[in-house]
């Protein structure tokens, strides 16, 4: 069928690209936000740019049909190495968040060997159990980890005389490393690894038959995850100055858990939307009312309900349909 390019054309390239054109709309607002946002509320844009970099290690995984309640043991190994080499040996920022990035790799790099020998519901349990192991030595090594208390006072660096502990200048270097890996991840799942990585979550066997080595595919997916948990986990501790046994426990997980699917787990705007809308859904409640979680957990059950594919899994339903009326869809 075909369609007249001069109205229909122009809307097809605007329906057709439409996450990218939101992407672009969402990175001008962030850009602009410490000109419209309180300093509160820039606070709390942090926390949403690098909690969606925390949830990204589990959306990738989910990618090849891997749902991980274990990426805090890497968000705490990164973050604990960088507290630790910082304010009790006294190493560089450079070497402590190196050391802090490499013992996270190689963290996901071991643990990979064992889970990825598991599949389904039995990959969700022992991700679990490794998290609350990584939860358990946190709590009671304390001759390592400080215990409860756990390992306060870090601060950002100042790097080239830009001082980042200043809120504004955290935020822009927050806003560009996020920018960095959503790019980053946009162009892995859409290369040949990742789309052979979605293709396991849809039809493994049939990619064995291909030649694929479908074991391998899942491991280095579960080491870029572990990766992108440990940069969540030095981020973390630069900007709050402090990580204790209860910022990896299962409440953690379970808060990802939430955000990916509540935003949409299938994508890479979803989790920056179901962050975003968690986030602010504490901070606004909690205003009125201390029992927030139940709310939380109301809307998550609804969303569940109606939109099983989450928020942005719904809009892009929409979105197809409404190509589909007009006559935009690709034929082959």
């Amino acid at each position: 069928m075909s369609i007249n390019i001069d109205s229909a054309g122009k809307k097809n390239i605007i329906l057709t690209n439409y996450d990218k054109i939101i992407f672009l709309l969402i990175i001008i607002l962030a850009i602009l936000a410490p000109f419209y946002l309180s300093a509160f509320m820039l606070t709390v844009a942090i926390r949403i740019l690098y909690m969606t970099v925390l949830v990204y290690s589990l959306s990738f995984l989910a990618r090849g049909g891997m749902i991980s309640l274990g990426q805090t043991i890497f968000f705490g190994l990164s973050g604990y190495t960088l507290a630790r080499l910082l304010i009790i040996h006294n190493y560089s920022h450079a070497s402590a968040l190196a050391l802090g990035i490499l013992l996270a790799l190689l963290g996901a790099v071991l643990l990979g060997l064992i889970v990825i020998r598991t599949k389904g519901v039995y990959f969700i349990m022992i991700t679990l159990a490794l998290g609350q192991m990584g939860w358990g030595i946190a709590l009671q090594w304390s001759s390592l980890t400080r215990g409860d208390d756990g390992i306060i006072g870090v601060r950002p660096p100042a790097i080239l005389g830009i001082d980042f502990r200043n809120r504004l200048y955290f935020y822009y270097l927050m806003l560009l490393l996020f920018i960095i890996i959503y790019l980053l991840l946009r162009r892995i799942n859409s290369s040949r690894f990742g789309l052979a990585l979605k293709a396991i979550n849809d039809n493994p066997e049939k990619l064995k038959s291909l030649g694929y080595n479908v074991e391998f595919i899942r491991y280095i997916a579960f080491v870029i995850s572990g990766f992108l948990a440990g940069i969540a986990g030095i981020i973390f501790v630069y900007y709050n100055g402090i990580i204790n046994p209860a910022t990896i426990n299962i409440n953690r997980a379970v808060w990802m858990l939430v955000a990916a699917i509540l935003g949409g787990i299938n994508s890479l705007v979803g989790p920056l939307i179901g962050v975003a809308s968690v986030l602010l859904m504490e901070v606004q409640i909690r205003r009125f009312t201390d029992r927030y979680m139940i709310i939380i957990g109301t809307v998550f059950v609804l969303v569940i309900l109606f939109m099983p594919e989450g928020i942005w899994g719904f809009l892009e339903s929409k979105i197809n349909k409404l190509k589909k009326s007009l006559g935009l869809t690709r034929t082959h």
